[in-house]
């Protein structure tokens, strides 16, 4: 896939703004969900860090690892206030229940 201008691919733009059915498009059309950009940042990095829930799940569904390194340090989920999403990503990759990540 192709790097824009600041190093970021459309897939990573498309998923920063929240545009989820230009995410579906780009996974159908076979590109891979865990593509880096600048840092190594995939996808999964930018849903979750502009607290996108259903792209994160739907790249999730899709395969997107969600142990994908960076070059960078990023603050977790939680330090971003997304606990929902952090409890919705660890539920899909270990087949959980919200419930039980909370006692």
């Amino acid at each position: 896939m192709v790097l824009l201008q600041r190093g970021f691919t459309p897939l990573h733009i498309a998923t920063k703004y929240g545009h989820l059915k230009v995410v579906r498009l780009l996974l159908a059309k076979g590109i891979n969900p865990d593509v880096e950009g600048k840092n190594s940042l995939t996808a999964l990095h930018v849903a979750t860090h502009y607290n996108h829930v259903a792209i994160a799940l739907y790249l999730l569904e899709k395969r997107a690892s969600p142990h994908c390194a960076t070059k960078v340090k990023l603050q977790s989920c939680v330090q971003k206030n997304c606990q929902d999403l952090a409890c919705s990503t660890l539920c899909i990759v270990h087949t959980c229940t919200v419930d039980l990540l909370y006692e």
